[in-house]
């Protein structure tokens, strides 16, 4: 199970957690709202994540063997960057979002920009899609010309862009003992 934190649900947690554990589910994973760049929902500036840190340490007493809970602190904490510390998303050769509709994009902050499309899966297959042109065209797009920063705080692609970008270009020191 999955749980979005927001400011309107935070006080409800615990008690989740406690019947979560009482009716089998293997794990609740708690992750913080993360703003789309279309999107017009917001949450309050004044609410701060950092204040619910204290949850994590309240939620391990409900773990179980069978039961686990995973807070997504680096999440949280990776909100307030100002700025991502790579500079392209690597992570994209990796992963796809193909809409309900078939429309195949390279991740859902590019959903429903039909420029960002790179087929249909209901017209062509998807070894067609992600070995065309097209494809190739789009990524090569933002690859060169898309600011990372327009993206989300702490999407998908987050961590693997980190490992990626720090595998690229590792700092000089990368290897000393």
């Amino acid at each position: 199970m999955q749980f979005l934190l927001i400011p309107q649900n935070y006080k409800e947690l615990i008690g989740l957690a406690q019947i979560l554990t009482d009716i089998g589910v293997d794990y609740l994973v708690i992750k913080p709202y993360s703003q789309h760049p279309s999107s017009r929902s917001r949450i309050d500036k004044k609410f701060k994540y950092r204040n619910l840190f204290h949850l994590e340490k309240k939620l391990k007493k409900y773990s179980r063997d069978n039961f686990q809970i995973i807070f997504r602190k680096r999440a949280i904490e990776k909100l307030e960057e100002k700025e991502k510390p790579y500079k392209s998303c690597l992570g994209l050769s990796f992963a796809t979002h193909i809409a309900a509709d078939g429309n195949v994009y390279p991740c859902n902050a590019f959903v429903g920009r039909k420029e960002f499309s790179f087929g249909n899966i209901c017209i062509s297959s998807f070894k067609n899609i992600w070995e065309g042109k097209r494809r190739k065209r789009i990524m090569n797009t933002i690859f060169n010309k898309w600011n990372i920063n327009k993206c989300r705080k702490a999407c998908r692609l987050d961590e693997i862009n980190h490992y990626l970008w720090e595998l690229k270009n590792p700092s000089s020191h990368v290897n000393f003992i």
